[in-house]
């Protein structure tokens, strides 16, 4: 397992399968269990990624968010931004 700092990007791309806050930092896990540590990070993903609980998120999200996710109807052109 490889730990990486990221310097600040506008776009790096990681499949990601875990998603935890640990103090100041975040820690991103992909699918080959390698981890990307940074102080922020923006996941953005269709709907039903998150609505289905294909990225797990340390803490969770919260049960207002989850429900709003699970009740947000998917369209050809629907785009939600949320901070977590």
């Amino acid at each position: 397992m490889s730990d990486i700092l990221l310097t600040p990007s506008f776009y790096t791309y990681i499949q990601a399968v875990n998603v935890s806050y640990k103090g100041e930092y975040v820690v991103v896990r992909n699918q080959r269990n390698e981890t990307l540590t940074a102080k922020a990070v923006i996941v953005s993903v269709p709907i039903p990624v998150l609505r289905d609980g294909d990225i797990k998120f340390d803490p969770p999200l919260s049960p207002r968010k989850v429900d709003a996710i699970r009740r947000i109807g998917v369209g050809p052109a629907l785009k939600v931004c949320s901070c977590v």
